[in-house]
């Protein structure tokens, strides 16, 4: 695991009671939302709350470290559908499945991830009188989940204790979307990344890198970004291209670079546990994705001291990068402005180490300790309110 997410277990304890509380993602693998919920239930556990993660998948072991004192039920319930019938039955079996692990942890609450999996773990506790939690972890105006999912999260969401986003953004979305929920932002937590030097990089380049961090897949737009630096390559020829992360489009990045004479320039090295070295030898950090939640790989990368170059999307990094200050934000999916953003960077070393200076405050901007703190306030909020069996108190 990223050393960046380690280290958050040792805040003070809360003065509330111990809870117990039941998290439900589809898998602990390698992404954004696996990252959150390690890190908070480990925060949870270590401060004397009875953490119980179910997962959809059968590992019992996740890509991050994990503190020892959470439980992780997996499920095996993933598996392909060949059809129609073949899904909704499968779907029936998680429900299922989900409503025994879950009433069989005997939580005070459940908090879930991810849409689909909100969805699912609604139906599971459907008139057994636990509250509930979901947090969306994308952008949903712009990720599509079938009309047919569409239609029972607008619907069961309502039934929630509370709607998490991620972003001041998405906020008027779902409060339109689900009216009469308490709607609440919570942004990702950032740490403090580990000292300069304190590990070494598992690779190496000759002279400057921009570095680009998430799974190769299409909406992350690292061929865009590909395009962009090839733009740029021949009127620096000392910067290199390195994209950390593994998915089904490493072929056709890897062919598109060749396509473009610049093979030898970009480096996709796949996911790896420990990405500070390489951050921390980096120069510029960029984020071409074509739609985000909130993203950590962007926090992260600035934490480190990174300028950011990054297109502004519908949701997220407009909340992080300060364009000027801290970064530059370029429209959507516009392949010459990252080009000519990145080539203004590469060609100015003081406006690198002024946005560079600026970057690293996104640590105290979006602290460990005040995500913590939220999770908390609605927790106990919701707790009370299920005690009571009053409504849930709604967002003006």
């Amino acid at each position: 695991m990223s050393a960046f997410f380690k280290n958050n277990n040792n805040f003070r304890p809360r003065a509330s009671k111990h809870r117990r509380i039941t998290m439900v993602i589809s898998s602990l693998g390698c992404g954004g939302a696996e990252r959150v919920m390690t890190s908070l239930a480990g925060y949870w556990a270590a401060n004397g709350d009875q953490l119980t993660i179910i997962t959809l998948d059968s590992k019992a072991e996740g890509f991050y470290d994990l503190n020892d004192k959470v439980k992780v039920v997996p499920l095996s319930l993933l598996k392909p559908s060949t059809s129609f019938l073949d899904a909704t039955l499968s779907n029936i079996k998680r429900i299922e499945s989900l409503r025994k692990a879950i009433i069989s942890s005997k939580p005070d609450i459940v908090i879930s991830f991810l849409d689909t999996t909100n969805i699912l773990v609604l139906l599971a506790t459907r008139l057994t009188g636990i509250p509930v939690i979901v947090s969306e972890r994308t952008d949903p105006r712009v990720r599509s989940i079938g009309s047919f999912w569409e239609y029972l999260r607008k619907t069961l969401y309502p039934k929630a204790e509370a709607v998490m986003v991620q972003t001041e953004g998405l906020k008027p979305w779902a409060c339109e979307m689900f009216k009469g929920t308490s709607i609440e932002v919570i942004h990702n937590p950032v740490s403090k990344p580990p000292a300069r030097g304190e590990t070494a990089s598992a690779i190496t380049w000759d002279g400057e890198a921009v570095v680009g961090v998430g799974r190769l897949t299409w909406h992350k737009g690292f061929d865009l970004l590909i395009r962009a630096f090839a733009e740029c390559a021949n009127k620096h020829p000392e910067w290199n291209l390195v994209v950390l992360g593994e998915g089904k489009e490493r072929n056709n990045l890897e062919a598109l670079a060749e396509d473009l004479g610049i093979a030898d320039k970009v480096i996709l090295p796949g996911n790896m546990t420990d990405i500070s070295p390489i951050l921390y030898k980096a120069g510029i950090f960029a984020m071409p994705s074509f739609f985000e939640g909130f993203p950590n790989a962007l926090c992260e990368g600035m934490a480190h001291g990174l300028p950011a170059v990054s297109f502004d999307c519908p949701s997220g990094p407009s909340e992080i990068i300060r364009n000027g200050i801290d970064g530059i934000l370029v429209p959507n999916k516009d392949i010459t402005a990252m080009a000519s953003a990145l080539d203004h960077l590469m060609n100015n070393l003081e406006e690198r180490k002024r946005m560079g200076e600026r970057a690293v405050e996104v640590v105290e901007r979006f602290s460990f300790e005040r995500a913590i703190s939220a999770w908390d306030v609605i927790i106990d909020r919701s707790l009370k309110n299920s005690e009571k069996n009053l409504p849930v108190c709604v967002e003006a």
